[in-house]
């Protein structure tokens, strides 16, 4: 079963004027997906960090009981979302939504956040410039990412500020013109193929090259610029501080234990000069000690010559 619903959003950007945005939206029932698709694709639709949830519910708080999975959006000339998995609560019920896609949009950016538990596909197609930030932070959480291009070497493709504890078991990327992986970090990722493209970078700007590789793309980024997200953990600046500490503590132990074993070698030498006091006195006054004189012991033979 499918209903068709329409709706209109003004947006309204600071020092830009109010812009309506005209959705087509499909609800389609036997595959629990709704797709929406922008009436006006030729037109920017200049949204600014609209939260896709947002959409999604406004077109299902007619439904009396809504049960869906799959959420699309397709034919949008420029989109600036949020996907929060968490916030797709319709009349109090929370939607397990498995699959996000986006297909034939000129130019997206997508911020993701407090992605739930279970198993997710993200499925890019035909997007001509994609930048993909925000966080995986659920370990528990399995991702699936496809970006496609129908045309070759025409999309680019840009993690930035992406930071991934999720677990990811395949990144798969074809036909794309650049890729760029730039402040990112993968902890838990498992295959990156990165099939058919011109150019990858580890830097947002600048034409230093390296090889679609997952080691050298994705993981050189982690190594480098993701540095940042593990020095500014809690944990490890935590971690640091009682390093130093007991680094101080093991310096002062070892100077006391030196000072006492020294004072012990010095105190066996006889040092210090307190034991002079055991000696016998010295009396300055006193007259100076005299010598016993010596006495010779005569010997016969000088007896005998005194009476001759």
């Amino acid at each position: 079963m499918k209903f068709l619903l329409t709706a209109y959003f003004a947006v309204l950007l600071l020092g830009n004027s109010a812009f309506a945005i005209e959705v087509d939206c499909f609800y389609e029932g036997d595959r629990n997906k709704i797709s929406c698709r922008c009436v006006n694709a030729n037109r920017p639709e200049m949204v600014q960090s609209q939260d896709i949830s947002t959409i999604i519910s406004s077109f299902t708080s007619e439904f009396r009981r809504p049960s869906f999975s799959h959420v699309e959006l397709r034919q949008c000339s420029s989109l600036d979302v949020i996907l929060d998995l968490r916030a797709f609560v319709v009349n109090g019920e929370l939607q397990n939504i498995s699959d996000i896609s986006f297909d034939r949009i000129g130019e997206l950016r997508i911020n993701i956040q407090n992605i739930d538990f279970g198993h997710k596909r993200f499925v890019f197609n035909d997007v001509n410039y994609l930048t993909i930030s925000g966080n995986l932070d659920n370990p528990s959480t399995s991702v699936l990412m496809y970006i496609r291009n129908s045309q070759p070497r025409r999309g680019d493709v840009i993690f930035q500020d992406f930071y991934a504890r999720s677990r990811i078991p395949l990144i798969n990327i074809q036909d794309a013109r650049s890729v760029r992986v730039v402040n990112s970090y993968f902890e838990n990722l498992g295959v990156a193929e990165v099939l058919r493209t011109e150019h990858c970078y580890v830097t947002l700007t600048g034409q230093h090259e390296v090889d679609c590789t997952m080691g050298d793309l994705f993981f050189n980024s982690w190594s480098t610029a993701s540095l940042y997200y593990v020095v500014n953990h809690p944990l490890f600046i935590a971690g640091i501080i009682l390093l130093i500490l007991l680094i101080l503590l093991i310096v002062f132990v070892c100077c006391y234990s030196t000072y006492w074993k020294k004072k012990k070698e010095i105190e066996l030498l006889g040092y210090p000069a307190s034991t002079i006091s055991r000696s016998v006195p010295v009396h300055l006054n006193s007259p100076p000690m005299r010598s016993p004189p010596l006495r010779t012991e005569r010997t016969p033979s000088s007896v005998g010559r005194r009476f001759e």
